[in-house]
């Protein structure tokens, strides 16, 4: 969510050498392959921080995780850290207003900007081998980052997170989708702790594409690619798909999702919104994927990506 940022930096200060400093893999290759970086280094691979920070001029913090706040702390070098979270505000819109402020001398609120994400010509090369038919693929994402974290795969085992859409509604809208769309294929994905989830699914969809734990973030992005459409909850794949301009249709229980919604928004990105997302009955998002099928197939000799973007 702050790939935008980092575009809007570079774009106001073209001369900068600009270096990611990330908290964990995952996020240092969110930044592979990223025109608007040179070089991404690893906080666990930080001795002295201010050895470190020694050939820089200065550390922009655009999020305030615990972590990146206790390295501010020790550092002599100045720091641009961003104000602490506004609710109200997309996490994304909120950064790219930080660095306006911080590095422009316009005072006006800077236009939505996409996430960003750069599959290499080999991610795109897995991406169509492990999806090589020229059919409609509909992904779905049936954990979230929070089931991911644990380390549980028990045959007995029902992950249970307030993030998570019931497995049996899951199912329903594969079954729904088959019927409406029966030369389709659904795509499932995941990391290595969701596949239980995954294991569930197939029990009554075999013939689902599991790709959950089997793809890399970029090789994930390049599967976006070749999805029709992508069901998920809050969590991380849902902002890959929005990188990639993949039709979208995000499900929302608890949390806030002006802060951490699809953005920007798009009339080719639903968010559902409910109080739980175990109210949310499969025919809702069924409904949502029919629209967006059916407005993305109209689009044919038209630059989709350039109409996600000015949507």
């Amino acid at each position: 969510m702050i790939t935008p940022a980092l575009a809007l930096l570079k774009s106001l200060k073209p001369n900068f050498q600009i270096d990611v400093l990330s908290l964990s893999n995952l996020g240092a290759s969110v930044y592979y392959n990223n025109p608007h970086c040179e070089h991404i280094y690893l906080h666990s691979e930080i001795n002295q921080a201010d050895d470190f920070i020694e050939p820089y001029d200065f550390m922009v913090a655009a999020h305030r995780d615990n972590r990146i706040l206790e390295l501010v702390d020790q550092l002599k070098k100045p720091v641009f850290l961003i104000e602490k979270a506004d609710q109200e505000q997309a996490q994304s819109q909120q950064a790219l207003n930080f660095i306006q402020r911080g590095f422009s001398e316009s005072n006006l609120t800077t236009q939505s900007l996409h996430y960003q994400l750069f599959p290499s010509a080999d991610d795109r090369a897995s991406a169509s081998h492990l999806l090589n038919k020229n059919i409609k693929y509909i992904g779905m994402h049936l954990g979230c980052h929070g089931i991911n974290k644990k380390d549980v795969w028990l045959p007995w085992y029902r992950p249970h997170h307030e993030k998570l859409w019931p497995i049996k509604q899951f199912i329903e809208l594969a079954n729904g989708l088959k019927l409406k769309y029966p030369q389709s294929q659904i795509v499932l994905t995941g990391g290595e702790n969701e596949q239980i989830l995954a294991h569930q699914f197939k029990q009554h969809i075999p013939d689902a594409i599991d790709l959950t734990g089997k793809t890399n973030l970029l090789e994930l992005a390049a599967v976006m690619e070749k999805l029709a459409v992508y069901v998920s909850p809050d969590t991380g794949t849902m902002h890959a798909a929005c990188a990639m301009n993949t039709p979208l249709v995000a499900l929302f229980g608890p949390t806030n999702a002006i802060r951490t919604g699809p953005y920007p928004t798009s009339a080719f990105r639903q968010t559902i919104e409910v109080k739980s997302l175990a109210e949310l009955n499969y025919q809702q998002v069924l409904t949502a994927i029919d629209i967006l099928l059916g407005v993305y197939n109209r689009l044919d000799s038209i630059e989709k990506s350039d109409l996600l973007v000015n949507t």
